[in-house]
């Protein structure tokens, strides 16, 4: 292979190998094939090297993958830790808006309640949401959920009963 010169400027040290990473190919002395190996860019597949680099070279070569190989699983956990937590602050956030305006509901039915049963006001009996509520409380649940959700298309999530 003394007829390539290595990919390093001025560099005269005999070829060892070539990697496929470009067209046609970067050839490679043993000393800068670590250099040749840090570049981030290109497709550096080992096994097409014309020869094989040496023992050392070799768990160095292992040694600075490991390495970057850490470096890019810590660097992906620190990323999806912080993505979920972004997320669940505003869910929670939700959720704890929803359990307010449930709890509103229930008082607001609890007074209703108190209000038809000392009043019992005439009007209360005609009126067909009411007597649906008082005779079939599920119905009337089921109707309201189909009516929220469609007042509320767009906040289907926060809808979820």
């Amino acid at each position: 292979m003394s007829s390539y010169q290595c990919f390093f400027p001025n560099c005269s040290n005999e070829v060892e190998c070539i990697c496929p990473c470009t067209s046609p190919g970067t050839y490679i002395c043993e000393l800068h094939l670590g250099k040749h190996i840090k570049m981030l860019s290109g497709d550096h597949k080992y096994e097409f090297f014309l020869c094989e680099p040496y023992e050392g070279t070799k768990d160095a070569v292992l040694r600075f993958l490991d390495k970057e190989k850490s470096k890019q699983v810590k660097a992906k956990e620190k990323l999806i830790e912080a993505f979920g937590k972004n997320l669940s602050d505003p869910i929670n956030e939700i959720k704890g808006s929803i359990r307010g305006l449930e709890s509103d509901l229930c008082e607001i039915n609890a007074s209703f309640n108190k209000i038809m049963q000392t009043e019992k006001v005439s009007k209360f009996d005609k009126d067909p949401i009411i007597k649906t509520l008082n005779s079939n409380p599920e119905e009337a649940i089921a109707k309201l959920k189909v009516l929220l959700t469609s007042k509320f298309k767009n906040y289907k999530i926060i809808l979820q009963f």
